[in-house]
């Protein structure tokens, strides 16, 4: 059997990470199917993943993560992308569910000098 990766899907930009109320009432809108890309602030112990921050500015929503869908936990990927930080910044695609981003994928690190301009969630269409 050959594997063969999966198209990326097309991106939208959807909703603003501030001010984060609304950001919260717009997630709790979202189907659990519709698959999301979101800029997080991962808050890492040595214990692994415990939460995250959507984006940078100072109003941020503090959320729940379930990385259960990945073969490689978000606190490794954080481990590989930012050594030893408290925090890591990453792209994740994820679903609104139960209140909290179930990762499917952890797209990559966001660099200091980008975070400014991650100031949106994307939808797939």
């Amino acid at each position: 059997m050959t594997k063969t990766a999966l198209p990326r899907p097309e991106f939208v930009v959807a909703q603003a990470l501030s001010p984060s109320a609304d950001l919260l009432a717009w997630l709790a809108r979202q189907p659990p199917t519709q698959l999301l890309r979101v800029p997080i602030d991962l808050d890492v112990s040595v214990l692994g993943a415990r939460g995250a921050a959507l984006g940078f500015a100072g109003d941020r929503a503090q959320v729940k993560i379930n990385d259960s869908a990945l073969g490689e936990s978000l606190a490794d990927h954080a481990q590989m992308w930012c050594a030893n930080q408290k925090s890591c910044a990453m792209w994740v695609w994820a679903n609104w569910l139960d209140g909290g981003l179930r990762v499917t994928k952890a797209e990559g690190p966001i660099a200091a000098a980008d975070r400014g301009a991650a100031t949106h969630i994307y939808v797939a269409k």
